[in-house]
């Protein structure tokens, strides 16, 4: 990572979450190689949060989620990221995203934690995280 500093920015980003190069992407939040201000790219947030929409990859894209500082996000992507984990919780037993991923207790503790961070950042969605 060192030797291609240049090359880490929001497109090396968003080609990370798309091909699911989790352990690149896992060390390098880890160490703080990419620039905080690519956390409130437009293109990133929809990237992170369309994907986890479609429900695939849960449990590393929450991974990513926790890794990465999202209390820079405006109040309607947090809103949108509240709504998903809202509508992970409410699905039924065979549908349900959480439960149906590899490792479906990582998944609920991982989401537990990123409504308890959300939860913190903004009193304003503190209530709502709880209720979830």
């Amino acid at each position: 990572m060192g030797f291609y500093s240049d090359f880490l920015d929001k497109d090396l980003f968003i080609a990370c979450l798309k091909q699911g190069n989790n352990v690149f992407l896992q060390n390098a939040l880890l160490v703080a190689a990419f620039d905080k201000l690519i956390f409130r790219e437009e293109a990133v947030i929809e990237q992170i949060l369309g994907v986890l929409k479609q429900g695939y990859r849960t449990n590393f894209l929450m991974n990513v989620l926790t890794l990465m500082d999202i209390s820079v996000w405006k109040n309607k992507q947090m809103k949108d990221l509240i709504g998903i984990l809202q509508d992970y919780a409410e699905d039924n037993y065979d549908k349900n995203r959480l439960l149906l991923s590899p490792n479906p207790l990582m998944s609920i503790a991982l989401a537990a934690e990123l409504l308890t961070n959300v939860g913190k950042n903004r009193r304003k969605f503190e209530n709502e995280c709880t209720r979830i």
